[in-house]
């Protein structure tokens, strides 16, 4: 198809579009007032687009030269620009654009087959890295197990050894409480012959006492007997 007629097909497209457009917005039954009113907005700037559209075409088609051209847009930024340029660039399937996109899917073909080599790399690396930290783990395991079974071991021995002291402390209060028993009883029986020492000693006082007042009292007898 030459490039008029792709042109001519493009802009009866657009118009039948607009045409489009603004029958269905005639052909809309709104009740509401304010609704009512943005849609007759609507089709007024629709109206005026179009009638801009007729009359932009009508002189094109009266002084287009159908030759390369070049078309600058013009705007703020973020305003558009770029996806208009894109549009234009897809809607005339742009030479260009078609070797560009045929050589990233390319690249893109390469990349993914370099990332796949790559992700069979490191898969690898990651299997034989986590091989080995098995192997570590299940040591690390068996030293833990048979470090566990030193410690039980050792403390089965410390809760004997605990159990014998207590057992020998026992005893030895037991025997501390019979030696004490023991020096009780000693110093009583100690207390008792004292007291009877004592008790003996007084007796024997008193025998002495009383022997010589009998021996004294035998004496005025017989004196007073010889003096009768």
């Amino acid at each position: 198809m030459l490039e008029k007629e792709k042109f001519n097909k493009l802009y009866s497209e657009v118009a039948e579009g607009l045409s489009h457009t603004l029958k269905q917005l005639q052909g809309l039954r709104v009740e509401h007032e304010e609704s009512k009113q943005h849609v007759i907005g609507m089709m007024d700037k629709l109206e005026s687009i179009q009638k801009t559209f007729s009359d932009e075409i009508a002189m094109l088609e009266d002084n287009a030269e159908w030759d390369k051209f070049t078309i600058a847009f013009f705007g703020e930024t973020n305003a558009g620009k770029s996806t208009i340029i894109e549009s234009l660039r897809i809607m005339f399937d742009e030479e260009a654009r078609k070797t560009t996109i045929a050589q990233n899917q390319n690249q893109l073909g390469q990349l993914e087959v370099a990332v796949a080599d790559q992700s069979e790399q490191l898969k690898r690396v990651f299997t034989d890295a986590f091989g080995a930290l098995a192997q570590e783990l299940l040591a690390l395991q068996r030293d833990v197990t048979l470090f566990k079974r030193f410690m039980d071991a050792e403390k089965s021995k410390r809760e004997a050894v605990e159990a014998a002291n207590q057992a020998l402390q026992k005893d030895v209060v037991e025997s501390k409480q019979s030696i004490e028993a023991e020096k009780s009883k000693r110093e009583a029986v100690e207390a008792d012959n004292l007291a009877l020492r004592k008790q003996g000693k007084q007796l024997k006082a008193v025998c002495i006492t009383t022997s010589s007042l009998a021996v004294a009292a035998l004496g005025v007898i017989v004196w007073l007997a010889g003096g009768a």
